[in-house]
């Protein structure tokens, strides 16, 4: 996945996160990206914690399914958890 821009916004009609599959709610923050996948111009709007779980992800290289993944939750190829290291009680662990 190419990522191309990425912007923080205040939603102004009800949107679908790509990462968690959860709503969006009417003026809510959201990373609103656009991406290249496959050769494909793609664009959608993440949770901020999503998008957090997303650049920390092994999915930047593989792909996912849009839905797929726990909100703000990032796994690597094996499935487990890693953790966000910006939380400093996690970036201990």
């Amino acid at each position: 996945m190419n990522l191309r821009d990425s912007e923080i916004t205040k939603t102004r009609k009800r949107h679908r996160c790509v990462w968690c599959g959860m709503h969006i709610e009417i003026g809510q923050s959201a990373h609103s990206s656009a991406w290249i996948w496959e050769g494909e111009f793609q664009t959608g709007y993440f949770h901020p914690e999503c998008w957090s779980a997303l650049n920390r992800s092994d999915y930047t290289e593989d792909g996912w399914t849009e839905g797929e993944q726990p909100r703000g939750v990032a796994v690597d190829k094996y499935g487990d958890p890693i953790p966000d290291r910006s939380i400093p009680e996690l970036a201990q662990a």
